[in-house]
């Protein structure tokens, strides 16, 4: 090794897992194709959404055999209006494009929170 020049190992880079629906086309899609979904809607300005969203991605990390999605209900307002969002952050669950359970707020391992709902879908 030459003085003065250090091998450096590449960085590894995070990755997560949770998709961003572009749109309703995109969003139906995603359902057809994943028989099991966890949805994150959300805004760009909803504090309680930032705090919760590396939490929400972690877990996309951690759980396997369930899609997570991201909805932006100011980028795509016609899915809010279909689940009736009316406060964010908002979660669902779904399997076979059905609605399985929802969690409100920012709850995502506390008891019967985003992790309860998402690890119970898992096992159906």
């Amino acid at each position: 090794m030459l003085r003065g020049i250090r091998s450096v190992a590449p960085r590894a880079f995070a990755r997560t897992a949770v998709i961003t629906v572009k749109d309703e086309e995109h969003f139906d899609e995603l359902l057809k194709n994943n028989p099991k979904v966890v949805v994150d809607f959300s805004a760009q300005w909803c504090g309680p959404c930032k705090m919760v969203g590396p939490a929400f991605n972690k877990l996309s990390d951690e759980i396997t055999g369930v899609t997570f999605l991201n909805v932006d209900i100011d980028n795509v307002e016609e899915l809010g209006m279909r689940y009736a969002v009316s406060s964010i952050p908002y979660f669902l669950t779904m399997q076979n494009g059905n609605q399985v359970s929802s969690v409100v707020g920012a709850n995502i391992d506390n008891k019967g929170g985003v992790r309860d709902a998402v690890e119970a879908l898992e096992k159906l």
